[in-house]
């Protein structure tokens, strides 16, 4: 009977340590399925490449306001004479061929709802947009406003580094007038009413552009 409870015991005591010596599991499991990247940001500063194409350099700004819900903004300059394919390409309204290009600027405000709610982060979204440019000439001034819907989405290539590319559509109204002193009928009417086009049509385009994520609380 000694001899069974002392291997009993011995047995015990290896248990013990064998347990005492093995790793213990960690529970805090986030540490290994980071992978380094921002998933909490609460803004996003993006340069819109896409808005190049039409002379444009355009900052964008995006701000969380709920986990579904991101406000943008944006300021742009016009660089170079560029090209408005749905005004020169489809509806073939080349106002200014002969025109020297002299400036112009552009502004935009949208609302984002991210329906897996993770705002401005790395998930698709659904969007409401209005666009305003003006593009200015020697001779004349072309504006348009956009509203448009769009469908997009965001990806993180890096740890702040973020892309966002999106279809849009949606109405153009547009104006353009002709700034030559000599069609000046009132002169307090800077425009020639004689010499004036406005209308609506319709807009669609791709945007695409990188970003940088800000986090207000690091």
């Amino acid at each position: 009977m000694k001899k069974i409870l002392l291997v009993c015991g011995v047995l015990a005591s290896l248990l013990a340590n064998a347990q005492r010596d093995l790793p213990q599991a960690d529970d805090n499991l986030s540490k290994y399925l980071n992978d380094g990247k921002n998933t909490d940001p609460e803004g996003d500063v993006r340069l819109a490449l896409s808005s190049s194409f039409s002379g444009f350099f355009e900052v964008m700004y995006e701000q969380k306001l709920t986990n579904s819900i991101g406000l943008e903004v944006s300021g742009a300059s016009k660089v170079w004479q560029g090209l408005d394919f749905w005004d020169i390409m489809v509806y073939e309204n080349n106002y200014y061929p002969d025109d020297t290009f002299s400036g112009g600027y552009g502004y935009s405000g949208t609302f984002k709802w991210y329906p897996n709610e993770d705002a401005i982060c790395d998930m698709a979204y659904y969007a409401v947009s209005y666009r305003g440019r003006v593009h200015n000439n020697n001779s004349s001034v072309y504006k348009t406003n956009d509203i448009f819907l769009s469908m997009g989405i965001k990806y993180l290539i890096s740890t702040s580094i973020s892309a966002d590319v999106s279809l849009s559509m949606g109405p153009r109204f547009y104006k353009y007038a002709s700034t030559r002193p000599s069609l000046v009928v009132d002169p307090d009417d800077f425009y020639d009413p004689i010499d004036k086009y406005k209308g609506t049509m319709f807009y669609g385009g791709l945007r695409f552009g990188f970003g940088y994520y800000i986090n207000y609380k690091n």
